[in-house]
């Protein structure tokens, strides 16, 4: 049971070692990862189709653009320092950017492609 909580410490603390922006972003992403099954991308949504059937659809390849920045910028960051415990935080914030933006391109596409 100790060695659990250990664990979730480790992790949240990574977490919050991310900095408030980047859990926001990551926060938008996931949202929007789990809103994307349900949108159905039209041409002219009315109402409140507005939310589903255009905002998140445009939102998504935005946040994932702004992801890939950070991702860029943090890469140039990590090159640039030499302590090894900077080098692995950019590392651990980087694999979690490509993991989360992977996923949202992918769900994206599948949302455009049944619209």
């Amino acid at each position: 049971m100790l060695r659990k909580l250990n664990r979730l410490d480790f992790v949240i603390d990574k977490i919050i070692s991310m900095g408030a922006l980047r859990n926001m972003l990551h926060g938008l992403a996931i949202a929007l990862i789990l809103i994307l099954p349900f949108s159905e991308p039209s041409w002219n949504p009315h109402g409140s189709a507005i939310f589903l059937g255009a905002a998140v659809p445009a939102i998504a390849p935005i946040v994932f653009v702004i992801l890939m920045l950070d991702t860029l910028m943090c890469k140039v960051f990590q090159s640039d320092t030499e302590d090894q415990a900077l080098k692995k935080h950019y590392s651990t914030i980087l694999k979690t950017h490509f993991g989360i933006a992977a996923l949202l391109l992918l769900i994206w596409i599948h949302a455009l492609q049944t619209a």
